[in-house]
């Protein structure tokens, strides 16, 4: 009998391969297979953040299990990551089946909770398979945070963090905090580093503002901010990551990118095939700037069933129903064709023309700087 842990690995590898060579040779029909999922059996979330569509009602799905489990069991074989969320708390799925589904198929989850429901009960069902806990708080203080993440309160938010993170960290799991820059907050983005590092944690990312609510343009700082109040309040931030040993991603289009590193590497890692595999897509970001790195091995499946090549799913890149339509229909189906096509030509969709991802490769940047795209 095979050992899959070793089929896991050697499928890998030759999925590396494949993706190269489809990447090479400009093909639009892929022999490669994504390996980073965004699946999850609902859309539920138990906050309505100023940010996020849920702020505007936005309508709630739950799939159907056994279509979501079959749909699953054709793509979990390749995938190294699952996040299973969808604009959504991930802790309000059935955390058992996706344990379950985690350990059968030897796939790391990457979770992104709120920490309202982040206890150390449901962390114990979930630690074996959890390869990295991203903690969203968007905030320094009490009354921001809550201004922010509607109705959620600080205090118990802070008791599960300060439970969980030690106990995460000691298991191996990756924990970063998240803050999504925006007219409400940015001030703070210097004491949000110092409260990671108070807090325990060795990582933080201070993130773009998505159009995803009807607030966008009010709370995005374009307009409402100059360039030199957020970048003396960036380079703040930055000061307080070096001077606290807190790794830094401003994840942020140009200027203001920028990746800072003060923690030693490790050489002992929870999840190496998926680490392999993320220093992988590096160097496609690298060798490959004019196709978006993400779209390379991402893909991500809403629970209304509609299927996207990344993590922002814009209605203009809908590739296919997962409800109606297998995996391998949709993968290489007419849109995904399409859509490669475009990439390869530099003719990107509107989505994908001013998107951090794409734009904010350092790659893409001297590309362009250079006059035109990248030879493949």
């Amino acid at each position: 009998m095979s050992d899959p842990t070793q089929s896991k690995i050697d499928r890998e590898l030759d999925n590396e391969v494949l993706l190269s060579a489809d990447l090479a040779t400009h093909a639009t029909v892929w022999k490669s297979r994504p390996t980073r999922l965004e699946f999850s059996f609902n859309n539920l979330c138990n906050l309505k953040c100023v940010m996020c569509a849920k702020s505007d009602d936005e309508p709630n799905w739950v799939l159907d299990e056994a279509v979501g489990v079959k749909f699953l069991d054709d793509v979990l074989p390749w995938t190294l990551h699952w996040t299973p969320s969808a604009n959504s708390e991930p802790l309000l799925n059935d955390i058992t089946l996706v344990s379950e589904l985690a350990h059968k198929h030897l796939v790391w989850l990457h979770l992104f909770s709120n920490g309202t429901l982040l206890t150390i009960e449901r962390y114990e069902k979930i630690k074996d398979r959890l390869h990295k806990l991203w903690i969203s708080l968007d905030a320094a203080t009490k009354e921001t945070f809550e201004a922010i993440r509607v109705p959620a309160k600080w205090e118990p938010v802070m008791a599960n963090v300060e439970a969980v993170l030690p106990r995460a960290l000691k298991d191996g799991v990756e924990v970063t905090f998240n803050f999504v820059l925006q007219t409400k907050n940015y001030r703070e983005a210097a004491a949000f580093v110092d409260l990671v590092a108070d807090l325990g944690g060795k990582a933080c990312n201070i993130q773009e503002l998505l159009p995803n609510s009807s607030t966008f343009h009010d709370l995005k700082w374009e307009g409402h901010v100059s360039e030199a109040d957020l970048a003396a309040a960036l380079n703040a931030a930055r000061e307080r990551a070096a001077a606290r040993c807190v790794d830094l991603t401003l994840e942020l289009r140009p200027p203001f990118h920028a990746k800072d590193y003060h923690n030693p590497p490790t050489d002992a890692f929870k999840a190496p095939l998926a680490e392999l595999r993320l220093r992988h897509s590096d160097a496609i970001a690298r060798l490959f700037p004019s196709f978006c790195s993400m779209a390379t091995t991402y893909l991500k499946v809403s629970p209304d069933g509609a299927v996207f090549p990344c993590c922002r799913g814009p209605d203009e890149l809908k590739m296919g129903d997962a409800t109606k339509q297998s995996f391998e229909e949709i993968w290489n189906g007419p849109k995904y064709r399409a859509f490669r096509k475009a990439m390869f030509e530099g003719n990107y969709p509107e989505p994908c023309a001013n998107c951090y991802v794409l734009v904010g490769n350092p790659a893409y940047q001297r590309m362009k700087a250079a006059g035109g795209r990248a030879s493949t």
